[in-house]
């Protein structure tokens, strides 16, 4: 398994947003996380990429215990991810907000950059040809020079997604990706999220509301109510679960 969570649990005072909450996910899976406002989706996205620490439990990545590793070296591990809102530098250009994702990956010190050494050029380049690589697979190449605070919402949502590609992640977290986004947009991003998977060795997590993009990208799905866990299983089996339609599709 590449991700696996046991017992998770975080509690802010008296509230558990999570409450013991178990799965795991296997290498090159989409695994989506589901639920009503409050059942601890993002939180567990928080605990996952090491923002929150856990009240209790555990996290494995890699086979690696994580649970308690600082947030910028669960990314250098290869955890990446957006937010429910978008979360770019608006003055940037699309290129170089892609460029921030790579940062996570400098090896060289502030000397070596003031001086602008070799090994700082070769990294540059290095850099710069992932992002090309990210630009060619979102079709973003008309958009590189363009500010992004400029860029209409749905186009900005795929900008974010492509910086988190630019970490070169093994693990993605996607934080409502639909959010924000009329019914068309959402279409694209669910075509963005399965063309990824046929071209990047990249296992995704998906907190998502909208179960049509649930339902056309996810091998599996966990529904979660009151940070417990409701039911897990493929998208078709958790729709029709009892204490889903309840707690969350409504009768």
């Amino acid at each position: 398994m590449l991700l696996e969570v046991a017992d998770l649990a975080v509690h802010f005072g008296g509230v558990k947003a999570v409450d013991g909450v178990s799965f795991a996910v296997e290498a090159g899976e989409v695994f989506s996380i589901i639920g009503p406002n409050g059942a601890g989706k993002t939180t567990i996205f928080n605990l996952i990429s090491r923002i929150y620490d856990p009240s209790a439990g555990r996290i494995a990545f890699k086979g690696e215990d994580i649970t308690a590793l600082p947030a910028h070296l669960a990314a250098q591990r290869g955890i990446g991810r957006t937010f429910q809102n978008v979360e770019l530098f608006a003055g940037g250009s699309v290129l170089k907000n892609l460029l921030l994702g790579c940062e996570v990956h400098r090896r060289t010190s502030f000397v070596e950059d003031m001086l602008f050494l070799p090994r700082v050029r070769r990294q540059e380049l290095a850099f710069r040809a992932r992002v090309e690589e990210v630009i060619e697979l979102l079709d973003l190449g008309r958009y590189r020079h363009a500010m992004v605070g400029g860029l209409p919402y749905g186009l900005r949502k795929v900008v974010e997604l492509g910086r988190a590609l630019a970490m070169q992640p093994d693990l993605l977290l996607l934080d409502e990706p639909s959010s924000g986004l009329n019914s068309r947009d959402t279409e694209i991003m669910a075509d963005w999220i399965q063309e990824i998977r046929r071209r990047r060795p990249v296992t995704m997590i998906v907190v998502e509301h909208d179960m049509n993009l649930v339902a056309a990208v996810s091998d599996r799905v966990l529904a979660l109510e009151a940070g417990r866990v409701l039911a897990q299983g493929t998208a078709a089996a958790v729709q029709a679960d009892p204490q889903v339609i309840r707690a969350y599709l409504g009768e």
